[in-house]
């Protein structure tokens, strides 16, 4: 069907063989009460084998009503396995469909009714598969259905009402032996198990122990599982057989795909701003598998059920107008139990995946905007590509013809489930039908791709169980001489070689794997100091800014403060200059005025002596020519009188000339304190100058300094 899986086609082994405790008379007699004709029993018993043989060989579709009221409007159950479907008139599937009676008729593996209980659907569905899966087999189970269906409620349940999954972990504790507290072998991906010594063994118990410590309200979940287990104590385990010679081990993994992205849900979550890791998908002979995906060892179904919980904490969970707890991702809970052989040191690997789909939502109905929109687009691209692949699976299967391309690769979905969903793996599938009218439409596009999905074709495996061997097996393999020294030498060989490529595989994954956590340590250690570093450097740089802002702030305030004096002392010096060369030439003017005045009295003066010359000359004159002693006398009183005013004259003069000389000494000792006076203003504005150019230069200093500093 599909050259892809040619190559990956090998028997299943197992080295341990579960059964259910109720069949206890394995191939006895039937026994009848009265003689009857057989051949109608025997050709019914053949009927029914033969229709059983058919079913186990389809993929196995169960419907699951929600708990719903007067169901029977829309549906009819006619009996486990036949339903009924009656499309209203205005339905939109409908609407250009004049025929308003229109019965759509589907075929399931078994109906549940609303009613039907959680146990009822481990019992119906899940136990045979957890029976399969310790015998060996792989097992694939989905739960589908548009948003608000259930279907998160019959994988996990609640504490009063546990889920399949819950029930499947109790069940599988149940049935195997104690487990060894240090495990022997580690799945790594498909047809690789690497072997675990001491110290890795007490890693993987404490990364168990520190997940379950992170769950929150770890108490709670706790009593929860207590509870539960209690409820789930009285419904038996199965009976294991020859597992004294093997040891066991069960680990645990949990993914997500939301927006078409693997996460891992066991995966701390990051710092807020930090985007979590996405996985990638590898392949190996044609077994897909997530990279890198962390698994856990756990020891009991209360350690799987709270490595559960922690993952359901990293779920991505919103609320819509349909739902307020919608599932935004498709989320993948896997168990692996690994079976190591004591006699011959072989190993065996048995997976069962739990595959929770989102559900298929209508933007009409949900009112999604933004990234809701963008979730409900992926989610609805998602299972357009399952339903597209199951279609396409199921037309190749009918027509035998492999012309046609399966579009597994559209979506990370259906690319991880390639094997299962192309027939070559046990798969099943729990529809969840909400049988409300609102939903209708969503339902029939359910029960139309159900349809479809039951008719596709899974190939049947064949688990081989390994035998003990008998005393007479044993006598007979020890006379036995068929196998020459050459041929022991050479499986010898054979064997060693095998366990050297083992021992290097482990080494190689547990020193890529140390290589990996080492990477992420030192590179979050770097990370973590290159932002301390900037963090410290941001805040010393803001510190010093701080600082060099407070000294040019301070010395701009002496700066000022300086100029401020410095001004008030240049015009306080210049005002009393200016007052002092006031008083000067004040002073000045007055010295002049009374230089002129005194010159024009000395003109004055000598004028008048010039005159009282003449007089004297002309009474001498007259004196000499006087005849009389009286009129002598006369003059010569009057020249004594003259000369007298003569003497007074001389000396007020002579005072005068005095005056002036003094004047013309304290003229010349203003002058000289005028200049003296100018001299003083001249270097006062020098020094302004200065002062002024000093300041302009510390101002620029200092600023190249900061823009230095920063």
């Amino acid at each position: 069907m599909d050259d892809l899986f040619e190559q990956a086609e090998m028997e299943a082994i197992s080295y341990i063989k579960a059964r259910d405790p109720s069949i206890q008379a394995l191939n006895l007699p039937r026994r009848f009460d009265k003689p009857t004709n057989l051949l109608p029993l025997f050709g019914e018993e053949s009927q029914q084998e033969d229709e059983k043989e058919e079913e186990d060989g389809r993929l196995q579709v169960y419907l699951r009503f929600k708990k719903a009221d007067n169901i029977e409007q829309y549906y009819e159950v006619q009996n486990d396995q036949t339903l009924l479907c009656k499309i209203p008139s205005d339905a939109q599937c409908v609407r250009n469909i004049r025929n308003e009676k229109i019965v759509k008729k589907y075929i399931f593996t078994k109906i549940f009714p609303p009613d039907a209980k959680q146990v009822d659907i481990f019992n119906g569905v899940v136990k045979e598969k957890v029976l399969r899966f310790i015998n060996g087999q792989n097992c694939s189970l989905f739960t589908y259905g548009a948003s608000g269906s259930g279907k998160t409620f019959t994988i996990l349940g609640t504490d009063q009402e546990p889920g399949i999954i819950p029930r499947a972990l109790e069940y599988l504790f149940q049935t195997l032996p104690q487990l060894h507290e240090h495990t022997t072998m580690k799945p790594m991906h498909p047809g690789l198990m690497i072997r675990l010594n001491s110290s890795i063994c007490k890693t993987e118990r404490e990364a168990c122990y520190q997940i379950i410590n992170s769950v929150s309200d770890r108490k709670l979940h706790c009593e929860m599982y207590r509870s539960m287990q209690k409820r789930l104590s009285n419904e038996p385990g199965a009976v294991l057989d020859e597992a004294d010679d093997v040891n066991l081990g069960v680990w645990v993994t949990f993914a997500e795909i939301y927006n078409e992205s693997i996460y891992d849900l066991l995966v701390p979550q990051p710092p807020r701003g930090k985007s979590r890791q996405k996985l990638c998908l590898g392949a190996i002979r044609g077994n897909n598998y997530i990279k890198n995906l962390k698994a856990v060892n756990v020891m009991s179904g209360l350690e799987a059920y709270m490595v559960l919980q922690y993952g359901q904490q990293n779920l991505q969970y919103a609320e819509t107008q349909l739902n307020s707890h919608s599932s935004r991702s498709h989320c993948i809970f896997t168990i692996k139990l690994v079976q190591n052989s004591k006699k011959d040191n072989g190993t065996s690997m048995s997976q069962f995946h739990f595959c929770d789909l989102a559900g298929s939502e209508r933007v009409k109905k949900t009112l999604n905007i933004g990234d809701r929109l963008k979730e409900s687009n992926n989610i609805n691209n998602s299972l357009l590509v399952l339903g597209k692949c199951i279609s396409t699976v199921r037309d190749i299967q009918k027509n035998n013809s492999d012309g046609k391309i399966v579009p597994f690769r559209e979506s990370k979905l259906t690319r991880l489930f390639q094997k299962a969903l192309s027939g070559h793996e046990p798969i099943a599938m729990i529809v969840n039908l909400n049988p409300s009218r609102i939903m209708f439409d969503e339902s029939l596009h359910v029960l139309n791709f159900s349809a479809i999905a039951k008719d596709i074709i899974v190939e049947k495996t064949i688990i081989r169980n390994e035998r003990r061997e008998s005393r007479f097996s044993q006598f007979l393999q020890s006379k036995s001489t068929g196998i020459s020294e050459f041929q022991k030498y050479y499986d010898e060989e054979k064997e060693a070689l095998k366990s050297i490529i083992c021992q290097l595989q482990t080494e190689l994954q547990l020193n890529e794997d140390t290589y990996q956590r080492d990477r992420a340590r030192i590179v979050a250690g770097y990370k973590d100091i290159i932002d301390n570093i900037e963090r410290c450097h941001q805040q010393q740089m803001a510190n010093l800014k701080q600082i060099e802002d407070n000294k040019v702030k301070l010395l701009e305030g002496k700066i000022n403060m300086l100029k401020s004096q410095l001004d008030n002392d240049c015009k306080s010096g210049i005002i009393d200059l200016t007052m002092d060369e006031n008083d000067i030439d004040y002073y000045i003017e007055e010295l002049e005025r009374c230089q002129r005045d005194i010159e024009r009295q000395k003109i004055h003066y000598e004028g008048e002596l010039r005159k009282k010359d003449v007089e004297i000359t002309y009474l001498n004159k007259k004196l000499s020519i006087a005849e009389e002693d009286n009129q002598k006398l006369h003059l010569q009183e009057k020249i004594k009188q003259l000369e007298e005013e003569v003497a007074t004259l001389k000396d007020t003069l002579s005072d005068a000339q005095n005056d002036y000389v003094e004047l013309e000494a304290k003229l010349s000792e203003y002058q000289d304190l005028y200049e003296a006076q100018v001299l003083k203003i001249v270097q006062l504005e020098e020094e302004n100058s200065q002062l002024k150019a000093a300041l302009h230069n510390s101002v620029r200093d200092s600023e190249d300094d900061f823009e230095l500093d920063l």
